[in-house]
């Protein structure tokens, strides 16, 4: 189930003009790095005129990096038109796959390879291991709008050339508790830098690491 804060605020701005900071932080008011911002129209029919305003300039594609024997970034976050590239950094062979009931795959990648034929066709969470290495661990995030990102090591994000309408901001980590998840906040358009904070601490993601690493196994070259 996808854990979200949603706070909606009116955009009255025009699409030069507005823009929109936002700030994540801990119980204890700490930055909060790696957490997925994105933003949706209150009005869900005003989805097609969200992407007809996104910025062309954006990326269309999502690198999910396999490096160090880690999935990197951990968590990313892309758009359901978005093409998803797996890109093996590493020297070695990994087994990707996801057991996940609608977005299930399992495939070899060998040492500088890429696989970009995965596709998801709604907005969905989707859980990463390695057959191979299996420490590794990793989330995607698809949604539905082209408005998206990760904060940063100061726990910001920060969105601009957004349209005139009434957007909801929502917040997703694996991580998050379920308490999080019922955040709603009104946002004063005042601020320079609008602050989010956490109820509850965050979970530790998995360290994606092994004392007793290895690589190579019978079946995998």
């Amino acid at each position: 189930m996808i854990k979200f804060f949603a706070f909606i605020f009116s955009c009255t701005l025009s699409l030069s003009a507005l823009a929109a900071e936002f700030k994540i932080v801990d119980t204890l008011g700490k930055p909060v790095s790696g957490i997925a911002v994105y933003l949706t129209p209150v009005d869900e029919s005003k989805l097609n005129k969200l992407w007809l305003n996104a910025d062309k300039t954006l990326s269309n594609k999502t690198i999910i990096s396999q490096q160090d024997k880690k999935f990197t970034p951990y968590l990313a976050v892309t758009s359901k038109k978005n093409s998803i590239i797996f890109d093996n950094k590493d020297d070695i062979t990994h087994h990707i796959y996801s057991v996940d009931k609608d977005n299930s795959f399992d495939f070899k990648l060998r040492s500088g390879e890429k696989k970009s034929d995965i596709n998801f066709a709604k907005q969905t969470t989707v859980a990463m291991g390695c057959n191979i290495h299996d420490w590794m661990a990793g989330h995607l995030l698809v949604v539905e709008t082209p408005l998206y990102g990760l904060t940063d090591d100061d726990g910001k994000v920060v969105f601009s050339e957004l349209p005139a309408m009434d957007l909801m901001l929502k917040v997703y980590h694996p991580q998050l508790s379920e308490l999080d998840n019922d955040i709603e906040i009104n946002v004063d358009r005042t601020k320079d830098v609008s602050v989010v904070q956490l109820k509850e601490p965050q979970g530790v993601p998995p360290l994606q690491k092994d004392s007793n690493e290895f690589d190579f196994i019978e079946g995998y070259e």
